[in-house]
């Protein structure tokens, strides 16, 4: 619904943020991310933007990095990387249903990231 288009907006804002030449708009950026990246569709919002695209090249590979870390920090408890909460069954499921619309990326940086997410 709105409250989640409204999200995806957010974390599309602070990823605009944080490729900012504007040092107080970047660490503006980086904080939102940080409160954000415990919500429950943080992950799944970073697998759309970086699979979209139609989205600018900056912000879908800062998307796919950001979703790289994401997968490493939240995906498995028994990962030594793992930072709680863990990416509900949902949300892994629904990346995991669109991420491999990205692996066909031409642009290898965002590829090889997509890659990393999916065999997670």
């Amino acid at each position: 619904g709105d409250r989640n288009r409204s999200l995806k907006e957010i974390i599309y804002d602070s990823l605009n943020a944080i490729l900012s030449p504007d040092l107080l708009t970047r660490s503006g950026g980086e904080d939102q991310i940080k409160a954000l990246e415990v919500t429950e569709e943080f992950g799944v919002y970073l697998a759309e933007i970086t699979v979209d695209l139609q989205g600018p090249l900056a912000i879908r590979q800062l998307a796919s990095v950001l979703l790289k870390q994401y997968v490493q920090c939240h995906w498995s408890p028994q990962s030594d990387r793992f930072i709680a909460p863990e990416a509900s069954h949902a949300a892994k499921a629904h990346i995991r249903q669109l991420l491999p619309q990205g692996l066909s990326e031409p642009i290898s940086k965002v590829r090889s990231s997509i890659a990393y997410a999916v065999s997670a």
